[in-house]
């Protein structure tokens, strides 16, 4: 073993022999400027001098040394009620004002978040979810929020933890940015908004959150997804800015998703049923020119929905004229043609192909001349 080898040795022997009072000297735990820190059986006269000395570090602006001197008193003494009370109320005290003028997201770093009571420790972490916001990091923002609500699913502070939530969602929802060089910050925004709208159901944004998340989902073809949250929007916040709009999204996403005439009547007639609804319920409000240009969407779409509906009922026509069952070609060609007709114009050769089934399939009686 080399001499400074074993210089080495004999020092840290030195340091750590004396129960570690060395060490903490060396990292200036005992020398502080108002006293020494908290140890274990201490007196009743020495825990109100350490209260004190918190006191005093708070009023001087040392918030953070007053946070670990109280939780060390918490922690390592053995207190009776009237001063354990104290001590909580000097670490809720020494955590607000902490929180209030930490000035970056590493500042927080001096205490772990594990040590911390639950009302303490949900301070902290809704004042560093804030400040990681402020920083450009709402995802990281999220997670805190999601690491204290995992340990204490109720807190006191519980609609701010969801007002963070919300804003790191809407962050993520419009960010240009990338994570991990390849993949899009926005494709986060889902995991946040669902987490806002199954913990935090009652928060006031939720409502944004399913608008967001529908909105999403359907940017990326994912249908069905998007139809949920926005009937669970209208569901469950039915006086929201949102709804009318959501409630118009769903028949329109069903037509969407809906790529073949040939067959699924039930999706048709059911985004058929929702458009006449909402117009019962909403085409004579007048809530400005946005809803008024719904408005003209969603008779467009009850006219789509029409001619869908005519041209699947043609196919099954064909269907029946080639294989010589006139009276299934026939019945579905009328049908075809009933619907067309008050599709008015815009089926105006589903019309005419209609007239020249049943012509050509008569049941026995004249065919309806062209009007």
């Amino acid at each position: 073993m080399s001499t400074t080898v074993l210089r080495l040795l004999v020092v840290a022997c030195a340091l750590v022999a004396p129960g570690c009072a060395g060490t903490r000297s060396l990292f200036g735990l005992d020398d502080h400027p108002l006293g020494p820190w908290p140890g274990d059986d201490l007196s009743g006269a020495q825990v109100d001098a350490q209260l004190e000395v918190g006191r005093r570090e708070l009023a001087d602006g040392r918030d953070w040394e007053a946070v670990r001197r109280s939780l060390e008193l918490i922690e390592d003494s053995d207190l009776d009620t009237e001063r354990g009370n104290a001590a909580t109320r000097l670490l809720l005290d020494a955590m607000t004002d902490a929180v209030a003028t930490t000035e970056d997201s590493s500042g927080y770093e001096r205490i772990r978040a594990s040590r911390l009571p639950r009302a303490v420790r949900a301070i902290r972490t809704v004042g560093l979810a804030r400040k990681l916001l402020e920083e450009g990091e709402p995802f990281e923002a999220y997670l805190e929020i999601q690491r204290l609500e995992n340990v204490y699913p109720s807190h006191h502070l519980s609609r701010e933890a969801g007002d963070v939530v919300a804003d790191a969602g809407v962050a993520l929802y419009e960010s240009k940015g990338h994570y991990m060089l390849f993949f899009a910050d926005r494709s986060r925004a889902p995991t946040v908004f669902e987490y806002l709208v199954l913990r935090h159901p009652t928060h006031p944004r939720c409502d944004d959150a399913y608008w967001l998340l529908g909105t999403y989902a359907a940017d990326h073809r994912e249908y069905q997804r998007a139809i949920g949250y926005f009937e669970d929007l209208v569901l469950f916040h039915p006086g929201s800015p949102h709804a009318i709009a959501a409630e118009a999204e769903v028949p329109k996403l069903r037509i969407a998703d809906h790529v073949r005439y040939d067959f699924d009547f039930g999706a048709i007639l059911k985004a058929f049923d929702e458009t006449n609804k909402w117009l019962a319920r909403h085409c004579d409000r007048d809530l400005g020119p946005e809803h008024a240009e719904l408005v003209d969407s969603m008779r467009e779409l009850r006219q789509e929905c029409l001619v869908r509906y005519a041209r699947a009922d043609l196919g099954i026509a064909r269907f029946y004229a080639r294989v010589g069952q006139d009276f299934g070609a026939n019945k579905h060609a009328q049908r075809a043609l009933d619907v067309a007709r008050e599709a008015g114009s815009a089926a105006e050769a589903e019309q005419e192909e209609a007239r020249a089934i049943i012509a050509a399939h008569p049941l026995g009686e004249p065919v309806e001349a062209s009007p």
